[in-house]
C-alpha cells in the first residue's frame, strides 16, 4: 500500500458551523478548539511551533496547561484522523498531506479570484464571472 492510499482524503468545511468530512461521512472530534486547530493549520497552510498554537489557542492559561491542552487536541485529532494528517515533532505543528484536504474557503477563493482575473472593474461581472460567482454562492 503506498503513502496515500493509508489515508482517505478529507473536507474541511469552514463557511458555517466548522465540519470536517472523510469518505462523504462526519468525523467526530470531540474538541471544538481541536477542530479550531486543525482549520488554523489548513487555512494558514504554515508550520507553528507549539508555543505559538498554545498561546493562540488558550491566551488566558498558563504555559504548562496551555501546552497540555494542545497536547490533548493533537491527540483528539490523530484519534479521529490518524496520524498521517499531522506532523508533529517536540517543536513544531504542521499537516500532513495538504494536497488531499478539500477546504471550502479555498475553493471560494479560487471561484472569486477567476473574477478578479478578467481585468474588468472590482465592481463589474461579465458573463464569464457567472459560473465562478453562482458557485461561490453555493458553498
Amino acid at each position: 500500500m503506498s503513502r496515500l492510499e493509508s489515508h482517505a482524503s478529507l473536507r474541511l468545511l469552514l463557511l458555517g458551523p466548522p465540519q470536517l468530512e472523510r469518505d462523504g461521512r462526519l468525523v467526530e472530534i470531540d474538541r471544538r478548539k481541536a477542530i479550531a486547530l486543525f482549520a488554523y493549520l489548513a487555512v494558514t497552510k504554515q508550520v507553528h511551533s507549539r508555543e505559538a498554537l498554545a498561546t493562540l489557542l488558550w491566551p488566558d492559561y498558563s504555559q504548562d496547561r496551555a501546552f497540555a491542552n494542545l497536547r490533548l487536541a493533537l491527540w483528539s485529532l490523530n484519534k479521529a484522523l490518524g496520524k498521517a494528517w499531522l506532523e508533529v515533532d517536540p517543536e513544531y505543528v504542521g499537516l500532513g498531506h495538504e494536497d488531499d484536504l478539500w477546504l471550502d474557503v479555498d475553493a471560494l477563493r479560487n471561484y472569486l479570484g477567476k473574477c478578479q482575473r478578467h481585468g474588468h472593474g472590482q465592481h463589474e461581472v461579465c458573463s464569464a464571472c457567472v459560473d465562478p460567482l453562482s458557485a461561490a454562492v453555493e458553498l
